[in-house]
Parts: C-alpha cells; structure tokens; sequence
C-alpha cells in the first residue's frame, strides 16, 4: 500500500505532529522502470496535537484517522525519539501496527531492535529537500502551516536539535516513501462478457 500515517511523540509540553501521505507514481517522470525518480509524495493530512494531551489520546486519534479516513492497511510510522518505548509498548497493546522509528545524528540507518529503524536527520532532509526541488512533494489544499515547514526543509541541513517536531515528522514520512514503498498494483478480476 502507498499509504502513510506517521507521527512523532513530542516531549511533554510539545505539540506531537501527525500526517498521513501517499506515495503517488508517475511514468512521466522515470524512463524504462526508472522507480526513484517516477513517484510524488502527497501529503493529505495535517495536524498538529495539544500539547497537554497523553500518549493515549494520540493513539486514539491515530485509531480516528484509520477508522474515518477509510485507510486500513495503511503504514503507521511512530517516531518515539524523545519519549521512549513505553508508548510504542502502548500502541502495540491497543493491537495498533505500528513501525518504530528513531531520527539520529548518525552517519547511516540501522535496525533499532523494535521492528524499525534508525535514520540519519541528515538523509531524511536530503530527500525532503530534493522531492521539494523537484517540486514533487505535494500538500493537499487547505493544510495550514505548510510553508512553515516547507521553508524550514529547504534550509540548509542542520543538526536534529534545530528543526521542528513537525519538519523531522515531514523527512520521516519522505524518507520512508523513497526507501520503502513500492509502487501498488490493484488487480481487478474482469468477469466475462455477459456475467456480472
């Protein structure tokens, strides 16, 4: 599925960010097969959660956009960071699918022994910034602050500590689209003529 929900667990008294995007591909822009250059990212949904609210109210939020976005089988990236793996524990005792994932200053990706992944800052916004470039990184009409968090990729890399928890989501959710989701073919059963 092309689908991606992800959010990022902000320390207590942060906004914890959340967004859902579909990676979305296009022959025109890849010759003979070329995949890392024929897709968009869209992003469809944008928000941002109260900062005084617990990690169980964002896991039921995260239950809400499933259940009324109609997106079973969607990806579900957690980006628990600053938090720890208590709240990851919590999403898998409500039954949630989730990838655990963890941004770093490192210099390459690694398995973080809790099904996911450890990513470099510094590859996530490369990403970000190229799909921006190329202007194949899309945001549905009528997402506020997505300037803000436009103009904040572009900028040249910084460390982790200087972009938001809203931007590192944004790299997150790119850099998983890019590395990790193959292009989705629904196959339809034709009935024969005359059988419906």
């Amino acid at each position: 599925m092309s689908l991606i929900l992800g959010v990022r667990f902000a320390a207590y008294g942060r906004s914890s960010p959340i967004i859902v995007a579909e990676k979305v591909f296009h022959t025109e822009y890849g010759r003979y097969g070329d995949e890392a250059k024929g897709y968009e990212v869209h992003i469809k949904h944008y928000e941002q959660m109260d900062n005084t609210l617990l990690f169980s109210d964002v896991a039921d939020r995260i239950d809400e956009i499933i259940t009324k976005g109609k997106l079973k089988g969607v990806k579900i990236l957690a980006d628990y960071t600053e938090i720890g793996k208590a709240v990851i524990d919590e999403l898998r005792e409500r039954r949630i699918l989730i990838t655990p994932m963890t941004t770093t200053d490192s210099d390459k990706e690694t398995v973080n022994g809790q099904g996911g992944y450890n990513v470099p800052v510094r590859d996530m916004v490369a990403i970000t910034q190229r799909l921006l470039l190329k202007k194949r990184l899309k945001f549905a009409a009528g997402i506020d602050g997505v300037e803000t968090l436009s103009d904040e990729v572009a900028a040249t890399y910084r460390d982790d500590s200087q972009y938001s928890d809203a931007a590192l989501l944004l790299c997150l959710v790119t850099w998983w689209a890019d590395r990790f989701v193959a292009e989705y073919k629904r196959s339809l059963k034709i009935p024969k003529a005359g059988r419906l």
